[in-house]
């Protein structure tokens, strides 16, 4: 939607939401689906057999695997999530391989291209085995939509060794339900008790026992973009299934209301049947369950209403923003001035798109719930509708004055100052070209300090990064180029670890540092506090960012983020008097423009 957050980690108007759902369908519109009842598969099923094509072009298919236990784990590239998640899936795979598990992850809802990039940039650095769809983009039309009810990225099933579901994992990492799937399937085999500790009596007393209660973290937040908690919302019309224009408040009785947005096929079946179930339980309290179905075709709605209406027992309304707007024709054979109109009509669709009104401007993925009081005022919202779904609304119907059942009571519930919004840093002017790179003191995987002031009369390419951070990752194969194209002119990158852990830090160099033998990795020890350098120092407000220092200690330029390919830190060089190639210099020109162009 804009450059920042597709370039950067961080953003600000959007890191309240980014990171636990997916958009699949904003690329490409697809046709509404034909009208037929679908049940998910469930424990038990025979998995659906399918063809997918590998790195190579070789076909993959799950037959390929029966006598193994398989983790079917759907992705894309630009799914931050099941980015996230990957080093979890790998470390199962080589953890397990002796004893039989395949991990198979399989990029859908993406095109090929941007596959081969992924598995040229980063898929040395898994364990596990990758294809991709030949469908691309249109994840509808493919057996994972039809028959594995995939319509939220990432998705992750596990087949035990007869080709049978064990189920679908919930959570991620290693709050996930993984290992226990692992169990159910056949590949681990637990020791008993006597094998284990021959010497422990048979039985032991539970009550001897304490358990250790850890304090759980709020999966929901008192805010929703820019509206914060105790704030009436906005007042925005929807359309009813008949087509009806009305004010969203008006569907309100005088109780709380329950929001849920998504897209057509955005509700599992646990989610829905949690928001079913308590629809009808608390209606006599007056609460108000409410569905939105936004960023799709009226057609696309009418048509999920008609084969999953009867299943849903609350009102759904629709978003009359509907899709996004579509190019005419490729972005790379439009004029500037093309380009130029087409993003003032996004920019007045994204103005009329209802969850971006109630959030005031922000994206939020989809699903995501909305809870209010009595009064219309926003009391929470949380993201996703996965395993923490009945805690989060547990937790916010409280704070409305519903009257929980005690089978839906949180297990954990947390008072006001445990979810009150923490302050805001506040910002810190980013440093510019012509201005003294500070110094500053960090600390490499040795235990030495490291400073600016150590490399002063060399060219210094100051990378900040964190091991969290998708585009830093696949920025650093290109500063390794760097590195080392042009160390015999006096150019040192280093890569300044911030807003991350000093245990992440070097559990990552770990597995990566020789991979990058030219450049120079130290980690702040302020870690995420806001004394940071990057912060407090350069005012970075999204990382990858790379500052080009010249050879007397003076910005020369400011790069962020990076897209695959890009050459633009090389051009920034030139300018601290680096001899840089005439194509390299070229090419610069034209990423700067495809940049202005996006």
């Amino acid at each position: 939607m804009k450059n920042f957050p597709r370039l950067a980690c961080l953003a600000l108007g959007l890191v309240s939401f980014v990171g636990i759902s997916t958009n699949l369908y904003a690329a490409e519109p697809v046709e509404a689906p034909v009208k037929k009842k679908r049940a998910p598969l469930k424990q038990g099923d025979v998995a659906p057999d399918f063809t997918v094509i590998g790195p190579s072009g070789e076909e993959v298919s799950l037959a390929d695997f029966r006598g193994q236990v398989v983790v079917l784990d759907f992705w894309a590239t630009w799914c931050r999530p099941c980015l996230k998640a990957m080093p979890y899936y790998s470390e199962a795979a080589k953890t397990h391989a002796e004893d039989g598990l395949v991990v198979l992850s399989i990029c859908v809802a993406d095109t090929r291209e941007n596959y081969d990039q992924w598995v040229k940039d980063s898929g040395a650095d898994f364990a596990f085995q990758t294809a991709h769809d030949p469908l691309g983009k249109q994840l509808r039309e493919s057996i994972f939509s039809k028959e594995y009810w995939v319509s939220m990225l990432p998705s992750v099933f596990v087949v035990d060794r007869e080709g049978k579901i064990a189920g679908r994992v919930k959570g991620s990492g290693a709050d996930s339900n993984l290992n226990e799937l692992l169990d159910l399937a056949g590949l681990n085999k637990a020791a008993s008790v006597a094998e284990a500790a021959p010497d422990a009596p048979a039985v032991v007393d539970a009550a001897l026992v304490k358990p250790v209660v850890e304090k759980p973290v709020p999966a929901f937040r008192e805010s929703l973009g820019r509206s914060k908690a105790g704030q009436p919302l906005p007042s925005v019309t929807v359309e009813t299934s008949d087509g009806e224009a009305v004010v969203l408040s008006e569907l309100i009785s005088e109780g709380p209301m329950v929001l849920t947005v998504f897209k057509v096929n955005g509700l599992d079946e646990d989610g829905l049947e949690i928001l079913n179930t308590w629809a009808a339980r608390y209606e006599e309290q007056g609460l108000s369950m409410l569905g939105l179905v936004a960023y799709n075709s009226r057609e696309e709605f009418d048509g999920w209403m008609s084969e999953m209406g009867d299943d849903v027992k609350f009102p759904v309304v629709f978003d009359p923003a509907g899709t996004s707007p579509q190019p005419s024709k490729p972005k790379d054979e439009m004029s500037d001035e093309e380009v130029d109109a087409y993003k003032a009509v996004r920019q007045e669709y994204f103005s009329r798109v209802v969850p971006m009104t109630l959030a005031g401007g922000p994206m939020a993925p989809v699903p995501h719930t909305i809870v209010t009081d009595r009064e219309n005022k926003l009391l929470g919202a949380f993201m996703g509708l996965g395993e923490k779904t009945k805690e989060s609304l547990g937790n916010l119907l409280l704070r409305a004055g519903i009257s929980l059942d005690d089978t839906d009571r949180p297990a954990y519930v947390f008072s006001a100052s445990e979810t009150a919004p923490k302050p805001r840093e506040k910002t810190v002017a980013t440093l510019k070209a012509g201005q003294a790179a500070p110094d500053f003191t960090t600390i490499d995987i040795d235990g030495n300090e490291v400073k600016i002031s150590d490399y002063r009369g060399k060219v210094i390419v100051l990378d900040f990064w964190a091991t969290w951070c998708g585009p830093c990752m696949k920025a650093m194969p290109h500063l390794q180029q760097v590195a080392t194209d042009y160390k015999d002119q006096g150019v040192v990158v280093l890569g300044s670890g911030t807003r991350d852990t000093r245990a992440a830090f070097e559990k990552w160099m770990g597995i990566n540092g020789e991979k990058y033998p030219d450049i120079v990795w130290s980690m702040d020890p302020a870690e995420r506090g806001s004394e940071r350098a990057s912060r407090a120092l350069y005012g970075v407000a999204g990382i990858p960012t790379q500052f080009i220092i010249g050879r007397d200690g003076v910005i020369v330029e400011v790069t962020v983020g990076y897209l695959p390919g890009e050459v633009l830190v090389d051009a920034a060089l030139a300018k601290a008097g680096i001899e840089v190639s005439e194509e390299t210099l070229a090419k610069a020109v034209e990423d700067a423009r495809k940049r202005r162009r996006m």
